[in-house]
């Protein structure tokens, strides 16, 4: 973790070293753009998808295929992904574009 000032990076450390450091503690807001409903028809063009929804048997695959391998992990009970994991549970499917959007976000700092 770094402290910008100006364009300048003034301090790096663990959040734990700065808060000691500075002792007030920090906040921080991240904004991420979410993808348009044109950046998932594209993205899963690429990817060669073509379903609407996944099963749990085909998501491993699906995850695999869209890159977002390294985060099917979190798709369980008290996971990141757990309204994802819910949604599975009581339907059998994920609708893939929920799938892209929820991984786009955590990907990119949800």
């Amino acid at each position: 973790m770094g402290i910008m000032v100006d364009g300048q990076f003034k301090c790096f450390g663990s959040s734990q070293h700065i808060k000691d450091k500075y002792g007030l503690g920090f906040e921080i807001e991240v904004k991420v753009r979410p993808l348009s409903d044109t950046e998932i028809e594209q993205l899963k063009a690429k990817a060669g998808v073509t379903s609407e929804a996944v099963s749990k048997a085909g998501l491993a695959a699906l995850m695999r295929k869209l890159g977002y391998e390294d985060m099917k992990h979190e798709i369980i009970e008290g996971g990141l992904g757990s309204d994802l994991h819910r949604v599975l549970t009581k339907t059998g499917k994920l609708y893939v574009d929920e799938l892209m959007r929820w991984a786009h976000i955590e990907r990119n700092g949800g």
